[in-house]
């Protein structure tokens, strides 16, 4: 008698590849963050949120508009009443961030005073509450001016005693000091730095630019933006920190 049930066959499994979650995935390599550069290890990556210290919910005055990767963003002029409770702790948390991931200076912020009597300014480039830009600037008429090295690495003091009379008819003096330009990651090499110190200058009805203890990429801007201003890009030393003491 012949059965008309019919015999399975066993089934064959095929080894499939083994994926790795989402999770997993996170934690699997370091890199650098995009917006901070900071970095960050496997654990550190995926905990990871520095765009809370790059908003900015306060009030500021509105300057002009300059152009950004994602459209047009606000140049604001931030007064001394920024130096206050709430505001003061956030442009701190900020003022370190950018200083312990970018830049290598120790100066500190510019003083309340200084910024209601006009002798200094805090900018900054705004998309909504993001901060994608600050500029941290001085007036300096006066003070003898500094060139730098064709490599960025020193400086060159010029004086009066010991200049000669063809060095004489090539100096500048500034009459802005760059303390702190930045700019984040994202943003870069695409004018904005370069906005940001045109509106310092109309801010101060013109005059020549220094920049601060530039970076190897710090002393590239300065070198394309003193080539507008017909000069060799200019080095200062701020003495805020001992100001503020």
């Amino acid at each position: 008698m012949l059965s008309t049930s019919c015999r399975k066959r066993p089934r064959v499994l095929k080894d499939k590849p083994r994926t790795v979650s989402k999770p997993q995935r996170l934690l699997a390599v370091a890199r650098c963050c995009r917006d901070c550069g900071l970095r960050l290890s496997a654990l550190e990556d995926a905990l990871h949120q520095c765009s809370k210290a790059f908003d900015w919910p306060f009030p500021a005055e509105t300057i002009c508009s300059a152009s950004a990767s994602s459209g047009q963003c606000r140049l604001v002029r931030l007064g001394a009443n920024t130096l206050r409770g709430t505001t003061l702790s956030r442009l701190a948390e900020l003022w370190e961030t950018i200083r312990e991931t970018d830049l290598s200076h120790s100066l500190d912020l510019p003083s309340g005073e200084r910024l209601a009597n006009g002798s200094a300014w805090l900018l900054m480039a705004l998309k909504g509450r993001e901060v994608l830009g600050l500029l941290s600037a001085e007036r300096i008429a006066g003070t003898s001016s500094a060139c730098l090295d064709s490599s960025g690495s020193g400086m060159k003091q010029k004086s009066e005693t010991d200049a000669s009379k063809a060095d004489i008819g090539q100096r500048t003096k500034p009459t802005l000091g760059v303390a702190v330009v930045w700019v984040r990651r994202r943003e870069r090499r695409r004018g904005l730095a370069t906005s940001l110190v045109d509106c310092l200058r109309r801010l101060n009805g013109g005059g020549s630019v220094a920049f601060s203890q530039p970076t190897e990429l710090g002393f590239n801007f300065a070198s394309s933006y003193s080539c507008r201003q017909h000069t060799g890009p200019l080095v200062y030393d701020p003495d805020w920190s001992d100001e503020s003491k």
